[in-house]
């Protein structure tokens, strides 16, 4: 479980570092250009290549998890990394839109049309990072009432994630190439970063392993169980 924590520590430093990107745009180098396209591309693809290592560790905990544990520690650790899932899904999501948002507008775009990018940054992103929460809050409700269902529950919250991501990345790609009329220069700057919301599709990798074990070690513990 270590290493899924540590892939959600670095995503979060990545996420700041695109939120801070997005809203500054000012680093201590000689060149901010260079400083822009150097983070651009370390966010936009390492942030994917962490998401990644960390669905490898999440596929390989499920035995870890069950290898000699108890039931009830088995459903603990099951939520507890649905939980870090969240974490790690949310931070990505945020480090691709921060990373494309800032670096697309060279650090004006805030300036110069702030109610049109956040406008439609809010309807872009945040129903993708609520749908990303819902594996872990029905997990967490799964570990804490010992109710299978929420864990099915948490399973087919997984196609609300799927069709947040691909619904909110499609309306970014539209609004990107709308031309006629074109959309304000806020909202074409958060459409065209909305596009790397597809990227957020990955995280169903990440949340089926944990979501399997929770149902299962759910089963096992009620079968245990004296009738």
């Amino acid at each position: 479980m270590k290493r899924i924590e540590t892939w959600a520590a670095v995503l979060v430093v990545g996420a700041a570092g695109g939120v801070y990107d997005l809203l500054t745009s000012t680093f201590p180098v000689a060149s901010v250009s260079v400083a822009m396209a150097a983070i651009y591309l370390v966010l936009l693809l390492g942030a994917p290549a962490a998401l990644t290592m960390a669905i490898v560790s999440a596929w390989g905990d499920p035995a870890r998890i069950a290898s000699g544990a108890a039931v009830a520690r088995s459903v603990a650790a099951s939520a507890r990394g649905l939980r870090w899932s969240s974490v790690i899904s949310i931070a990505c999501a945020v480090a691709c839109f921060a990373a494309c948002s800032g670096t697309q507008g060279q650090g004006t775009i805030l300036r110069v049309d702030p109610a049109g990018f956040w406008g439609l940054a809010a309807w872009l992103e945040l129903p993708l990072l609520v749908a990303l929460l819902l594996p872990a809050v029905f997990g967490t409700g799964a570990h804490l009432f010992g109710r299978a269902a929420l864990a099915w529950v948490g399973l087919a919250s997984l196609a609300v994630v799927f069709v947040a991501a691909v619904v909110t990345g499609v309306a970014g790609l539209n609004t990107a190439l709308t031309t006629n009329p074109a959309p304000p220069t806020g909202a074409h700057n958060a459409g065209t970063a909305a596009i790397a919301n597809v990227l957020s599709l990955g995280s169903l990798a990440l949340f089926v392993p944990y979501l399997l074990t929770l149902v299962s070690s759910l089963a096992a513990r009620k079968l245990a169980k004296p009738t």
